[in-house]
């Protein structure tokens, strides 16, 4: 990765695929700042002032507060950008696909100062170490890849779709707001586009992407683990295992993302599988139907 430019380890993907888990993880690891899903830093930091991993509000937050005064980005110029957010959702990749890259590129340019800004006091306070953003979305890592102050590399995570939809459906069945709209076809649809479009992409980069299984990773955190640090540039970092399936967890400054952000402690890596054993197998085969030709490239059929 380039000396001088802000260092990015990007980890892509589709949601409930385990990238928070990942994200937390790879923070552990000497040489590389996790700071989640920087992606909604503006809307849900910035704005909303929401808990921070460690605990603490964001602005109360050590590293945060040292980033917004690094940034120098004021609370309006902010809020600004938080309106953003949603323009980079999954669901408007294919309507980008059609339009080009331009159009991405013409949609976006005003958010390129404070991003440069916001990711340059992110390298500052992890004293020029690597960050790991798992904002996931192709379109906004799209948009950091263009920029000349960042070096991006792409970690594209993929999870069985049926361990996806199971995820989902439990969410769904919390009552959480944001699923009730999702089922079957749609989770097939979202998976398919969104992977093909992240690998599509990745071709384009070269040896500055790669990919990687959720499923492998829970299963040998250790061999993936020091590959993702050679990929990301600091192959000698120091892994944080206490034996081959469990991590040393610390704290991690992550504002967004699922419930095992604020995890800490002696943490064990378990592949949540639940799906092969709960869910009907008349689902797992629908699932499997719409998705099978991803499926195989990606091993999993």
């Amino acid at each position: 990765m380039s000396e001088n430019a802000v260092n990015v380890l990007f980890v892509a993907g589709v949601e409930r695929s385990g990238t928070t888990i990942l994200h937390n993880t790879l923070s552990q690891v000497d040489g590389l700042l996790g700071a989640g899903e920087i992606q909604q830093v503006f809307r849900h930091g910035y704005v909303q002032d929401r808990e921070c991993g460690c605990g603490l509000a964001f602005r109360q937050c050590e590293v945060w507060s040292r980033v917004i005064q690094r940034a120098g980005i004021g609370r309006e110029a902010a809020k600004d950008a938080a309106t953003y957010a949603g323009l980079f959702a999954n669901r408007y990749i294919p309507s980008s696909r059609l339009r080009g890259a331009a159009y991405s590129e013409n949609r976006f340019s005003s958010l390129d100062d404070r991003l440069t800004r916001l990711y340059r006091a992110l390298r500052d306070v992890a004293d020029g170490g690597t960050i790991v953003d798992s904002s996931k979305q192709l379109l906004y890592a799209m948009t950091l890849e263009r920029l000349p102050a960042l070096d991006v590399r792409v970690l594209h995570l993929t999870r069985d779709p049926r361990g996806v939809q199971f995820s989902i459906l439990g969410r769904k069945n919390m009552g959480h707001r944001h699923y009730q709209r999702h089922n079957a076809i749609r989770v097939a649809f979202v998976w398919n586009t969104i992977n093909s479009s992240i690998e599509r992409w990745g071709g384009s980069l070269g040896d500055r992407y790669m990919r990687l299984t959720y499923e492998d990773f829970v299963s040998s955190p250790g061999p993936v683990l020091k590959t993702v640090a050679e990929f990301a540039g600091i192959p000698d970092s120091e892994l944080p295992l206490v034996d081959a399936n469990t991590i040393r967890m610390s704290p991690v400054h992550i504002v967004t993302g699922s419930h095992h952000r604020t995890e800490t402690g002696t943490v064990s890596l378990r592949l949540d599988d639940k799906w092969r054993r709960e869910m009907p197998s008349w689902w797992a085969c629908a699932i499997k139907g719409m998705c099978l030709p991803l499926m195989r490239r990606y091993g999993y059929a």
